[in-house]
């Protein structure tokens, strides 16, 4: 890829899979090869990883689940990789959850009262360097 232009990278579902040491080097080698850019990626918090690895419906990737995860979105920007937090989409609070089955639904809601709840579930977090 042409190093003189400004990137957007995707890792969508990706970091799960990843163990921190290798994502934060990932994140360091495309800050370093890129004169600027964005990186969007899923956001697993501790007790998201816990749960994907003890529910049976995540089963067949809980052996593979090998990042920790992180609790604070702010944690990639203290990792070298020169990243600043651009956004935190808490998927809790997106339109679609009026889709959603109702119990679910009234769920949600409840949930997206509380950032740390929030933060429980899938959430995409957006950074720029």
């Amino acid at each position: 890829m042409p190093a003189d232009r400004p990137v957007v990278a995707v890792a969508d579902g990706l970091v799960a899979f990843l163990p921190q040491d290798v994502l934060v080097g990932l994140l360091r080698r495309i800050t370093a090869h890129f004169p600027a850019g964005e990186v969007a990626f899923n956001g697993y918090t501790r007790f998201h990883v816990w749960a994907l690895k003890r529910y049976g419906g995540t089963a067949a990737i809980a052996d593979v689940v090998t990042n920790p995860g992180f609790d604070d979105p702010r944690d990639p920007e203290r990792w070298g990789a020169g990243l600043t937090l651009a956004e935190e989409i808490l998927l809790t609070r997106v339109p679609e959850v009026d889709g959603y089955p109702l119990a679910l639904r009234l769920f949600t809601r409840l949930a997206a009262r509380s950032t740390a709840w929030s933060r429980r579930g899938t959430t995409v977090l957006r950074y720029r360097f």
